[in-house]
This record gives C-alpha cells, structure tokens and sequence, in this order.
C-alpha cells in the first residue's frame, strides 16, 4: 500500500513538474488526467497513519518549494487537492481531501542560470534525500516556501548556513561562504548582513529592533535574494554528493 498525493492547478505548471521532479525518491507523475506525487517516503511501511502521511507529504511540499524558487524562475501556485491510500492494485483505500497547502514553482522550463558555473541535476528529486535525512538542509529549505522573499528569511537561510559550515563558529562560517564567491560578491556578504539587520536600511523589514547603521553600500531585495539563492545552490551542490 502507498499513499499518494494529489495536485490540482495549470497543467502547464504541473508538466513542468513532472519533468524535474522523477525520482523513486519523489516523483510527480500524470495519470488518468490527474498529477500525483508517488514517493517512497509515502510508503505504507513507513508511513502507516493520515497524520504521519501529512507530516511528510508537508516535508517534501517545503522542499519541493524551495528548490523550485530557487531554481525556477517564475512563481505560481499549485495546490494540493487530496491524500489517497491506494492498495497494490491502485485501488483507493482511503481518501482525504486536503485544501490548505501550496507550492510554488515557475512556469517554464529551464534552470536558473548563474555565474558561478554550478552544475546542478535538472532531476530536482536528487536532492530530496539529502533535504530530508539532514535536519540542516531542511531547516535552511523551510525558510523557503514562503510566499514571498523577505529580509528576516534570507537571513535565517544564511545563518543556518553559515553555522552548519563552521560548525558553529559564525567567523569560520562566514569565512568558508566568503570562499565559495569571487569578486564583489565576498564583500556583498557583509553588505547585505548589515543590511538585514538595519532599520535605517530598511526600515521596519529589519531583522532587528536595535538600531544598527546603514552600510555605505546600499543593497536592495532582489540582490541579497540573488546573493543569498547563489550560496544555497554552492552549498547544496558542494554537501549533497
């Protein structure tokens, strides 16, 4: 017995899905006209209740989330529809209709292009092993399937980062990331944290109350966005083998 997934949104959006995510692992899949994510984290063997299906069907949507926002340009939502328990005939068990959940992808299909030349599988279920066995990467992701960017959440995503490289020590952390870029992008590091945590940046989006100084170099959203999406994508490509 499986549990499955069912989709509901714009069957372009959803083709595009099947495309990059086909794995074991997780697959989304179309059948009878119907899109399904099938995974075998969705096994009956693991997964044996509506709640626990819940739970991890939750996970995979948040990391389905995040590599598609960063990878994939344009957003759009997708929802879920229901959760079904088949048999080994495919036959329906049990259904659940759940209307509370989205995801965002893109609606086109090629990857994020970057500067780095970081070469990442265009199979986005690659990764979803190692999202899901690391509470490190999971927890960077979760601050991902929001709707929309936002300075607080670009900077959880580099402080866990940041503290998962250097073991704890945000200098070494910061230092080892610095590594990873070349040119302005190193001192855009610095940037874009004071940035964050500046109300006199930007405003009352700061991650913090305490006034802090503007940095002399102004950094808009769209930038530490960029910034940021490019330290996932070396980190992810560089501790995902």
């Amino acid at each position: 017995m499986e549990w499955i997934i069912v989709l509901n949104g714009n069957k372009t959006d959803l083709e595009l899905l099947t495309r990059h995510f086909n794995s074991i692992d997780l697959n989304i899949v179309k059948e009878n006209s119907q899109f399904l994510i099938r995974s075998s984290y969705l096994n009956f063997k693991k997964v044996k209740s509506y709640n626990e299906c819940i739970k991890m069907a939750q996970k995979l949507l948040n990391i389905i989330n995040g590599l598609s926002k960063i990878l994939l340009k344009m957003e759009n939502f997708v929802k879920f529809n229901s959760v079904n328990l088949l048999d080994k005939n495919n036959r329906l068990i049990k259904g659940y209709t759940w209307i509370n959940c989205s995801l965002t992808i893109r609606s086109n299909n090629s990857l994020m292009n970057n500067d780095n030349n970081i070469e990442l599988s265009t199979n986005l279920s690659k990764y979803t092993e190692k999202i899901l066995s690391d509470d490190d990467f999971y927890r960077a992701f979760i601050f991902l399937h929001y709707d929309k960017d936002n300075w607080r959440d670009l900077y959880c995503v580099y402080e866990v980062i940041r503290g998962v490289v250097g073991n704890g020590n945000d200098k070494s952390g910061e230092k080892i990331i610095k590594s990873w870029l070349s040119g302005k992008d190193k001192s855009m590091i610095n940037i874009f944290t004071q940035t964050a945590n500046s109300i006199k940046a930007v405003k009352e989006k700061a991650r913090h109350g305490k006034v802090f100084d503007a940095p002399k170099i102004k950094m808009n959203l769209f930038d530490a966005k960029g910034l940021i999406y490019k330290i996932i994508l070396i980190w992810l490509k560089s501790y995902s083998k």
